[in-house]
């Protein structure tokens, strides 16, 4: 929402400009003496910034307001798991998967890989360690051959700048 506080307020004399999508501002409403609102709405996703400015009846211009640059992100990142499926039994010699995710405002690929083996005293709790390779706008990660039979937890996690996080939790 944009105020504009003058005496002389002409709602052609506003200069208002926008990149990106936007709806452009609305009517300016009059909101007591000398006071005027107008607003716009910035909500699909993208890059966007604005500058206004406002000369009154007399031609004396204010000093811009502008906004350089902003992003609106709702998108959840893509996050896909390759090579194993929830509750699925393998019993091949070479046991791998892929993980991949992906987003425009990527941050980051959290991926935890646990496994439970029988010890000596009943199960125990393996982690192995997973570390994603970052790349432009995404990050990926590759597994070798997973090490023994065991009961295995794999749990990622993709967020972007935003907070939007897609998650998901395969038991193979």
């Amino acid at each position: 929402t944009f105020n504009v506080k003058e005496h002389n307020f002409e709602e052609g004399n506003v200069n208002f400009t926008a990149e990106g999508q936007n709806s452009g501002l609305t009517s300016w409403q009059q909101q007591g003496k000398d006071q005027y609102a107008s607003s716009v709405k910035f909500s699909e996703d993208g890059k966007y910034s604005w500058k206004m400015d406002v000369t009154d009846k007399a031609q004396q211009k204010s000093s811009s307001l502008s906004e350089e640059e902003f992003i609106i992100d709702k998108t959840l990142p893509e996050l896909e798991v390759t090579g194993v499926d929830s509750e699925v039994a393998y019993t091949d010699k070479q046991v791998k998967f892929s993980v991949e995710a992906s987003d425009e405002y990527f941050d980051k690929l959290e991926i935890s890989l646990t496994y439970l083996k029988l010890g000596k005293s009943g199960f125990d709790t393996i982690t192995i360690p997973c570390n994603p390779v970052t790349r432009d706008k995404g990050a990926t990660f590759t597994s070798d051959n997973l090490p023994e039979d065991g009961v295995y937890t794999l749990i990622c996690s993709a967020t972007d700048k935003a907070g939007n996080e897609s998650k998901k939790e395969i038991l193979f």
